[in-house]
């Protein structure tokens, strides 16, 4: 008999992937995703992480919540059919050269134990106009990484998913319409790949 279960996406991400700023979990981005996909979420989101950096309980809730490379073995042991990661936002404050190693090893570490898990790469995205040099390098490094591991690359910042209708974001608050627009800025680039 036919498996006729979805497949299951894993969400990696920080506080957007976790949902801030949503009335609920079915108006977070992650979840949009998966239904228009028709995938089964399983959302490991942690508020303030990063592919460098770590959050404590201010941040994430909890005593310490690990970055992406802190979860990798849970991700590969969940042996998903699809991994989605978004982020980068909070590695803004890294060494930029040991932010760059843990992103090209995290995609590396992350093909070679999922093999054949369809990746996806969300790149950061920001609430100004201007992101800076230093959010662009970290993007184009997500870019990078996830070109030479065959993943789907989404660029939220070329243009800019949140800026570009001020409706998104005020007072540096993302809500419904925010991750509406990212979930949407998502499906496209999966729909276009």
């Amino acid at each position: 008999m036919a498996d006729t279960r979805p497949p299951v996406a894993v969400f990696i991400g920080d506080s957007y992937t976790v949902g801030v700023g949503a009335v609920d979990h079915t108006k977070r981005w992650t979840t949009m995703v998966a239904a228009s996909q028709g995938w089964q979420e399983d959302n490991l989101g942690r508020g303030g992480t990063g592919y460098l950096t770590e959050a404590g309980v201010k941040a994430c809730g909890s005593a310490h919540c690990p970055n992406y490379l802190g979860m990798l073995a849970q991700v590969i042991t969940i042996n998903p059919s699809v991994v989605v990661v978004a982020g980068g936002l909070n590695d803004q404050l890294q060494d930029p050269e040991r932010e760059k190693i843990a992103i090209e090893t995290f995609y590396r570490d992350l093909r070679k134990g999922l093999p054949s898990a369809q990746i996806v790469a969300v790149g950061p995205s920001s609430s100004s106009r201007d992101p800076g040099r230093r959010l662009a390098a970290i993007n184009n490094e997500v870019r990078g990484s996830a070109a030479a591991i065959g993943a789907v690359y989404v660029n939220l910042l070329a243009p800019s998913v949140i800026t570009t209708d001020p409706a998104l974001m005020t007072k540096s608050k993302i809500g419904n319409a925010t991750h509406a627009a990212i979930a949407g800025r998502v499906e496209d680039t999966l729909e276009n790949k």
